[in-house]
């Protein structure tokens, strides 16, 4: 008797069309991998950037420590300038006697151009 009662349940089970179709379980899994997409790109992008920052930081000690050291002049690139702000507040900042030089460092392919005023 329990082997028809369970016949009759499955049975039953096999007839109730309740419950989650094909198409359901594929649009909750495409957004499952959506969202495992987006999370593994901005992890990759974050270690790239995180890689840059920490060469480009190498870069400019290095320059800033060659500079200091050795002492070495750029290229004048200007000579008593004013400096004006953009928002036009009418406040002018004047550096008489002065120069202004650009410096180029290069290292490990990445090249920076710095710009320092100097009194002559």
């Amino acid at each position: 008797m329990d082997f028809r009662k369970s016949v009759a349940n499955g049975k039953k089970l096999l007839a109730d069309k309740k419950g989650t179709s094909i198409v359901s379980v594929m649009v909750a899994f495409s957004i499952l991998m959506l969202g495992i997409l987006m999370m593994t790109t901005s992890t990759t992008v974050s270690l790239k950037l995180i890689n840059e920052s920490g060469a480009k930081r190498k870069v400019i000690e290095s320059a800033v420590e060659e500079y200091y050291l050795k002492g070495e002049k750029g290229i004048l690139v200007s000579q008593n300038f004013t400096l004006v702000p953009v928002n036009g507040t009418g406040i002018q900042l004047k550096i008489n006697n002065s120069r202004g030089y650009a410096k180029t460092y290069t290292e490990d392919n990445i090249s920076y151009e710095y710009y320092y005023f100097d009194k002559d």
